[in-house]
């Protein structure tokens, strides 16, 4: 996510993790590429193909994100923000 939205505009930056969100809370690898299918429809033609060109370029490391249990992957996808506040912590 975060590389994906780091040259996303201020304005458009919600919008684009909502659907870029879609695409890794996605019950299966298939429910996943066509959220991704869509998210290009959206955001891919001609003001984020760098987006979309990175997803497609690691989907095979990001597909086996999909082989774990839901619970898994909401840990998984959760560590960030988790790190990110210990981090504050730390700093305070």
């Amino acid at each position: 996510m975060r590389s994906s939205l780091k040259f996303v505009s201020w304005k458009d930056r919600k919008e684009v993790a909502r659907d870029l969100k879609t695409i890794y809370t996605a019950k299966t690898e298939e429910d996943a590429q066509l959220a991704l299918t869509k998210f290009n429809d959206i955001w891919g033609g001609q003001k984020y193909p760098h987006i979309l060109q990175s997803w497609l370029n690691n989907w095979n490391e990001l597909a086996t994100f999909f082989k774990y249990p839901k619970f898994i992957q909401t840990l998984i996808y959760t560590t960030n923000p988790i790190e990110s506040l210990n981090a504050n912590i730390k700093k305070k």
